[in-house]
């Protein structure tokens, strides 16, 4: 990975996203006549579905992930997918164009995730699973993940899968798994057990 934003002449945007990412990372490669998007999306809404163009400040957090992009929707909801109010969790929900059809050959994965649009009468949305807030400007922050799937390396994870596999073994009474970042940068899973 290339860490240093160099002087780069020709390197007038930047799309980043895929995870969330630190302040310092915006910070550092968000230099004068640069364009840093933050961009935000599930595979299964067609990678995109918000994102946030970055002023050229120094950042100490993360950046919001923004509004929806063009004939895209995002709304943040509750558990009765009634729409929050400003500063209150709700899970990130993505609708409009760019949907996945569903998973290939997982009909009831693909009927939790893939529901009717609660706005939109005939559409369809997605349940990312992931949580949100709207901050005060109308910008949706960021807050992580409803349940314990992590990405590591690009990969989904969830967590609670392997801690099931662990407790499968009869010398183990229970067990949890988390990811650990002990040297910046080396992210890995480590699992304790009883």
């Amino acid at each position: 990975a290339v860490r240093d934003p160099g002087p780069y002449r020709g390197l007038r945007g930047m799309l980043v996203g895929g995870e969330a990412f630190s302040g310092g990372l915006v910070t550092r490669w968000n230099l004068p006549g640069r364009l840093f998007l933050n961009a935000y999306g599930r595979t299964e809404a067609t990678i995109g579905c918000a994102f946030y163009p970055c002023e050229h400040k120094e950042w100490a957090a993360s950046p919001p992930i923004g509004r929806a992009m063009p004939n895209r929707r995002v709304y943040l909801l509750d558990r009765w997918d009634n729409p929050v109010p400003p500063g209150v969790p709700g899970e990130i929900v993505a609708a409009g164009e760019g949907l996945a059809r569903g998973y290939v050959g997982n009909p009831e994965l693909t009927d939790a995730k893939f529901t009717a649009d609660p706005f939109v009468p005939g559409d369809r949305a997605y349940r990312t699973g992931d949580l949100g807030a709207w901050t005060p400007d109308g910008q949706i922050q960021f807050l992580g993940r409803r349940d314990t799937q992590v990405k590591l390396r690009g990969q989904r994870i969830e967590l609670e899968e392997i801690e099931a596999v662990l407790d499968q073994h009869r010398s183990v009474q229970s067990s949890v798994v988390v990811v650990r970042e002990d040297e910046p940068g080396d992210k890995r899973l480590v699992g304790y057990v009883v």
